[in-house]
């Protein structure tokens, strides 16, 4: 294998690209002690090392640092790697350990999700929220089952009504062109039309 080519991404950072089309991640030090060189061929042995040692327990490092901070859905977390130039392989095998650790779960990912938005936001929102995450709609229906269980299912007339009275709005006084903007309103949320149209 031949460095195609070595890109700097940041100070110390950078992106080696080898004839074969693979890309991974270095440090401009590693660059220099592994005598690895634009043009050059890359040794079978320091490719072992740079994925059997140096990058996996990078990507681990990494994915950790990023769930510290917020919740990411798999396919989230799985972007954020791929955007920092880890070979796809290293990613799933980084994948399959914070699949262990617990630290990445979408049913628990959409579970929290529902506690935070459903007094707000419709079901239907919701579920396209989470699809948009990247979730498994199998995974996301389970979820919210299990969540009207034991939380009860979205109030969406509660919530219309909310929002009626947030916007001023008056059913009773309303002229058509005036319901007519509150109804394009209350569906561009997700709202179910029957609903809607019941309410306003």
């Amino acid at each position: 294998m031949t460095v195609q080519a070595i890109r700097k991404l940041n100070n110390n950072r950078y992106v080696i690209t080898l004839d074969n089309g693979e890309q991974f991640p270095l440090y401009r030090g590693e660059l220099s002690s592994m005598r690895i060189e634009e043009g050059e061929a890359i040794e079978a042995s320091t490719y072992e090392h740079i994925m059997n040692d140096i990058l996996p327990k990078r990507i681990r490092l990494s994915g950790l640092n990023l769930l510290k901070n917020r919740m990411y859905t798999e396919h989230q977390l799985r972007d954020k790697l791929v955007g920092r130039y880890y070979p796809d392989e290293i990613i799933d095998d980084a994948m399959e350990y914070f699949r262990d650790l617990k630290v990445i779960d979408d049913r628990r990912y959409c579970m929290d999700y529902y506690h935070c938005y459903s007094d707000t936001r419709s079901a239907k929102r919701l579920f396209n929220d989470l699809m948009k995450k990247g979730v498994n709609k199998s995974v996301i229906e389970e979820a919210y089952s299990e969540y009207s269980d034991s939380e009860g299912t979205v109030d969406e007339e509660r919530q219309i009504l909310r929002l009626m009275e947030k916007r001023h709005y008056d059913s009773d006084s309303a002229d058509t062109a005036e319901r007519l903007k509150m109804r394009n309103y209350l569906y561009g949320k997700g709202y179910n039309m029957d609903l809607i149209i019941n309410l306003t």
